[in-house]
């Protein structure tokens, strides 16, 4: 998986209210003593005790390790609940995905696709698999999202065994448009595939 871009400040503010979450739990923990419990526990049991030379309660429960587990939470889950994929503007894209690709190379013939979508809140993967080939994406964006589309795009390396192309390995772009009622994907895409690059038109159905 890797980064994708959002056109907007939406992580800065999940960032800063982290921050600011993190440091109340911590007072609040600090000051109802529940952290001097804890601390004191360590001394009761034989197999805490052991661990407590290594200060584990004391690290776990600053600050800086709170923040990172309240990121964590919500970069894996929290992210997902549907009122607060509405609110960030980040839709939830994880799946798998069914459909045909069109070929400028051969525009009779219709090409079976599968395109699976693997997400978190700051990093995503594409993975398209075709008869011969697949490809896997090396950066993306989330261009813009209302309450009916969300248009993307993201640029892929493509790996073929067909010994018949001009070229096993070339690089390209998608631009789709997922429809959130519909779930589907379609869209256009272009690569440099060898000495005569061509394009093409994608449509899929979410599975799953």
């Amino acid at each position: 998986m890797h980064p994708y871009s959002v056109d907007s400040k939406i992580r800065s503010s999940i960032n800063f209210y982290s921050i600011v979450l993190s440091a109340v739990i911590f007072l609040i923990l600090e000051e109802t003593g529940v952290i001097e419990n804890l601390i004191n526990i360590q001394d009761t049991y034989p197999v805490i005790s052991e661990l407590s030379r290594f200060s584990l309660v004391s690290i776990a429960f600053t600050p800086f390790a709170i923040y990172k587990t309240l990121f964590l939470l919500f970069d894996k889950w929290v992210w997902k609940w549907s009122f607060i994929s509405k609110w960030t503007g980040i839709p939830n894209l994880n799946g798998s995905y069914k459909g045909i690709l069109i070929s400028s190379f051969d525009k009779e013939k219709q090409i079976d696709m599968e395109l699976c979508i693997s997400q978190t809140f700051t990093h995503i993967s594409f993975v398209s698999t075709f008869g011969d080939s697949s490809s896997n994406s090396s950066l993306a964006r989330i261009l813009r999202d209302n309450d009916l589309i969300t248009c993307l795009d993201f640029i892929y390396e493509n790996q073929s065994d067909d010994f018949n192309v001009e070229s096993g390995h070339h690089t390209g772009v998608n631009q789709l448009t997922f429809n959130k009622k519909k779930n589907t994907l379609s869209g256009r895409y272009f690569n440099d595939r060898g000495t005569q690059p061509n394009k093409g038109r994608i449509k899929l159905q979410r599975i799953n």
